[in-house]
């Protein structure tokens, strides 16, 4: 994948948010540390699908609270909130993808493809259909493409791909726009 980087001045919004993030967090702590407190269900579900991510700000918070000063009583769930919040602000925040669409079929079922991947991603990310007549090996080897997306196995196995792919079936159905969805989530948090 192309090597995407947070901006310097997305960096800059990112810590202004972090910092307001403690602020609040330490107002409501002042105000009543009761108010950091959190449903079970919020937490359940940071423990389910974000575990290591929420033992590194716990353990950052645990490390870190003789200076924040925060109340002990709720750093756990003060943790599970950083969690989702930074988890919101990086998506939020990340780099654009550029992902390349190689889409074989009938005009009318690429046309939906076509639809659905600009409903879907277009908003966020550089989308770019490509036609058999414009398809090349050399086109794979460009650095700035992060992702290749196809409903035709033949491009998979005729360029030796070395580039993140998703092959999708012919037509494709919700459990292939989710699988891009959460293929294009891992890159944009794990961007080198």
């Amino acid at each position: 994948m192309a090597s995407k980087r947070i901006e310097k001045s997305q960096k800059e919004i990112l810590i202004a948010f972090i910092k307001s993030f403690f602020l609040s967090r330490k107002l409501s702590d002042y105000i009543s540390a009761i108010s950091n407190k959190l449903l079970n269900e919020g937490i359940v579900s940071v423990e389910t699908n974000s575990i290591e991510e929420l033992k590194k700000n716990f353990l950052f918070l645990t490390k870190y609270n003789p200076i924040l000063a925060l109340s002990e009583n709720f750093l756990y769930e003060v943790a599970v909130c950083l969690t989702l919040y930074s988890q919101i602000l990086f998506r939020y925040h990340a780099p654009s993808l550029n992902i390349l669409f190689l889409i074989e079929g009938d005009y009318l079922v690429v046309q939906y493809i076509r639809t659905q991947a600009q409903l879907l991603l277009g908003s966020k990310h550089n989308v770019k259909f490509v036609k058999i007549f414009e398809l090349s090996e050399k086109m794979f080897l460009k650095p700035n493409i992060d992702l290749l997306i196809t409903n035709y196995s033949v491009y998979v196995s005729d360029f030796n791909l070395t580039k993140d792919y998703i092959l999708l079936k012919q037509v494709p159905d919700r459990k292939d726009w989710r699988r891009i969805l959460d293929k294009i989530n891992y890159l944009a948090e794990n961007p080198l």
